[in-house]
């Protein structure tokens, strides 16, 4: 910009030169017509004033010449930076009428240019029609007006805020649209591939890391021999399914169930054995519960716990006999012997003296210790349910 206003400043100068001379002159042949006669004095003043006009006019020519080739050459910097920019850009008038564009923004919409050329050749191409094309080709044809109506009106809002976009050969661009004082809208767009590329591995990362943490979870959650919830998981759940119980009033049963004699089928049959009745005796349990309500978790050793939400007393000791029962039934082989196991089971329900899921528990293991010592293989109800 200095340099631009230093060159006019020579221009300026260089007139102004010119002119000096030529005012010498004239105001030497004016002084000379004084000299010969008085008559000749308003003659002098004339040619004088002419003269001097005359140079006037001639600096103005130069410095308006000078101004001029500044602009122009303005004028053209900017169009070429314009042109040549790799990122769309053009610019709409307030009737959504398109004014002026680069080569970057032709490709943009390069289809909708080349079905549009006629109306572009008559100064008449409009952004609805720019974006239909592009809206006919990609869109199911009952949203396509809806969808221009919706571009038509962000072009006129032209807040400035950046609108992510995806244009098929061109990938992401990030489109930034404002309005003029004269009521035009000018927009551009940066390309924001690298970005969304970037974000799509981000993404896949962290869903990566979700699932891991939910496998580590799961594995946590999880008895690895039984396949039942982990002692800690079960009595999350169980505490959570108390609260919810004792808020709305609704009820709830814990039943507590042991297998018969387990050291002894250890002593027996071995270690690989007992694993094989834990897993088996877990499988039953499991398979006798309703799927997504009701839980089950080895608390220690050959011990379980089975949380019964939305189920009475009774509806509970029906579940629990049907248990017993199909845990009964089940046959075993080890050490080239078939042999079975019963198991002893305590039940008890959510009463008003229930402050704390440690006491539904507590006597819901009372009522187990019961049917262990009075003879295994049963279930019993839990005092005061």
């Amino acid at each position: 910009m200095r340099n631009r206003l230093k060159s006019l400043k020579s221009a300026s100068g260089a007139w102004d030169g010119a002119a000096l001379p030529l005012a010498t002159t004239l105001v030497g042949a004016a002084a000379l017509l004084l000299e010969r006669s008085a008559a000749t004095g308003v003659l002098a003043g004339l040619f004088v004033l002419l003269g001097a006009l005359g140079v006037w006019s001639g600096l103005r020519r130069g410095r308006a010449a000078a101004d001029a080739a500044r602009l122009a050459a303005e004028h053209r910097m900017l169009r070429e930076s314009v042109e040549n920019n790799p990122m769309p850009f053009a610019v709409y008038d307030d009737q959504d009428g398109l004014m002026a564009w680069n080569k970057a923004y032709e490709a943009t919409h390069a289809e909708a240019f080349r079905r549009l050329e006629p109306r572009l050749a008559q100064g008449r191409l409009h952004y609805a029609e720019l974006i239909r094309v592009t809206a006919e080709a990609t869109l199911p044809p009952e949203a396509v007006e809806a969808h221009i109506a919706q571009r038509v009106r962000q072009q006129r809002e032209a807040d400035g805020v950046g609108v992510d976009r995806e244009y098929p050969g061109l990938g992401w661009l990030r489109v930034c649209k404002f309005a003029t004082p004269s009521g035009a809208v000018a927009g551009f767009a940066l390309d924001i591939n690298e970005l969304k590329q970037r974000e799509a591995a981000l993404k896949a990362q962290i869903g990566l890391s979700e699932a891991l943490a939910r496998q580590l979870r799961e594995l946590a959650d999880t008895d690895a021999l039984t396949g039942t919830f982990s002692r800690r998981a079960f009595l999350e759940r169980a505490v959570e399914e108390f609260q919810r119980s004792r808020r709305y009033g609704h009820p709830l049963c814990m039943a507590m169930l042991d297998i018969d004699a387990f050291k002894a089928v250890n002593d027996r049959h071995g270690h690989g054995a007992g694993d094989q009745v834990l897993a088996r005796v877990a499988a039953v349990c499991i398979a006798q519960l309703r799927e997504g309500t009701d839980h089950c978790g080895r608390l220690g050793g050959e011990e379980f716990g089975i949380l019964l939400p939305e189920t009475d007393l009774a509806g509970a000791q029906v579940g629990a006999e049907r248990l017993r029962m199909a845990i009964r039934d089940l046959a075993f082989e080890a050490t080239g012997q078939t042999f079975g196991v019963s198991v002893s089971i305590g039940v008890a329900a959510l009463s008003a003296g229930d402050d704390t899921f440690a006491s539904l528990m507590a006597r819901a293991d009372a009522a187990l210790y019961e049917a262990k010592s009075s003879g295994r293989d049963r279930v019993v109800l839990a005092a005061g349910a």
